[in-house]
């Protein structure tokens, strides 16, 4: 009776960062069933081949993505990738309400004035968030140099990747919380705020309601501790991170006083970009901070960032966000046991794939 026979689909989900190649596979019976992490990856990306987004070391990372398609048991895949780095760029423009055709054609002619980036060097996209008074509309535009992604795109080609979609971390990020329920519904005054705190850099995204305000690109991140501890003291890289990993951000360990200056760096970055969107906003209530990527795991961070919210918002008047590790898969089934331990690193990853949900659902 093949009529009635449930038509199995797969949705694949690539992050590949700066400490680790991330790739992530959910399954869904049919088009109406409920969401399963049906298998997971993580290997370690090969030391300084992958920087900011940027591929330096091709022959390594392509060595490790064929590996982990053999893990899969297949010699290619489609999956949703990611766009990180630096040359990302994200803002929020009000223009005259037009029709979103029309436009995609001004963005087309006027790339230099919204971007600083010639048309034919841009790949942009764009969402209408919503209107405004005296026949306006907001709009959040995303936009980089179009060549880094056609060479990201045509290198995961080349592995076997067919990259089916490039989408940008934050938002990446973001869905993976919200359909998971990782993440409550949140009002539109209610603002939420997503550190993710990878090896290279650490991104933090401010959401209001659903709507993505503000993207920081922070300069301090899991290695930045890694490498305090081995010049400090002189020892290897390995051994540092294990050292990193076993005593984390507790103030009564021995290496605290070679990371302290990392971390006091890294509290302060986050202040800066959270006070300047509680000032300009202090009508929104800031509800959650979620802490997701491979910085996540270092023991105490959270009850750290907890306390200098606590600090933060009590100098400006304000209650503090509640401060938790994200992690989708606390509520998204999996066929392991063990991947709730992973789901903060993998947060990216499987929000890239439930953004290949959504698009398969509204063919």
């Amino acid at each position: 009776m093949g009529f009635f026979r449930r038509k199995t689909r797969y949705y694949y989900g690539l992050d590949v960062g700066n400490g680790a190649i991330k790739l992530v596979r959910l399954k869904q019976e049919d088009r109406e069933g409920p969401l399963a992490l049906d298998r997971f990856l993580i290997h370690p990306t090969p030391t300084q081949a992958v920087e900011n987004g940027v591929i330096r070391d091709r022959a390594q990372v392509r060595m490790v993505l064929k590996e982990m398609l053999r893990e899969m048991g297949v010699r290619s895949l489609p999956a949703a990738t990611v766009l990180t780095g630096q040359s990302l760029i994200i803002r929020q423009v009000e223009v005259p309400k037009m029709p979103a055709e029309e436009f995609r054609q001004v963005l087309a002619v006027q790339a230099d004035h919204y971007f600083g980036i010639p048309a034919e060097e841009l790949a942009a996209d764009f969402q209408v968030l919503r209107e405004l008074p005296s026949n306006r509309m907001q709009v959040l535009l995303v936009g980089s140099l179009k060549q880094p992604i056609v060479d990201f795109v045509e290198f995961l080609q080349s592995c076997g990747v067919r990259a089916t979609r490039v989408d940008i971390e934050p938002l990446a990020a973001m869905r993976s919380l919200r359909m998971t329920g990782a993440l409550a519904p949140a009002g539109p005054e209610e603002t939420t705020v997503v550190l993710d705190m990878g090896a290279g850099t650490s991104n933090l995204s401010i959401f209001q309601g659903h709507e993505l305000q503000l993207v920081r690109v922070i300069g301090v991140a899991g290695n930045d501790f890694t490498e305090s501890i081995a010049t400090a003291k002189q020892i290897s890289w390995q051994e540092a991170e294990e050292l990193k990993l076993q005593y984390g951000v507790d103030s009564a360990s021995p290496i605290y006083p070679h990371i302290q200056p990392i971390l006091e760096r890294l509290l302060r970055q986050i202040s800066i970009s959270l006070e300047f969107y509680q000032v300009e906003n202090r009508s929104t209530m800031m509800r959650q901070m979620s802490i997701i990527g491979g910085g996540s795991r270092l023991t105490g961070l959270i009850p750290v960032l907890a306390s200098h919210m606590q600090e933060l918002f009590t100098r400006l008047e304000m209650e503090p966000p509640l401060v938790v590790a994200g992690n989708p898969c606390t509520h998204l089934p999996a066929v392991t046991t063990d991947a709730t331990q992973w789901g903060p690193i993998l947060a990216v990853a499987i929000g890239l794939a439930l953004g290949e949900v959504v698009a398969d659902a509204t063919d």
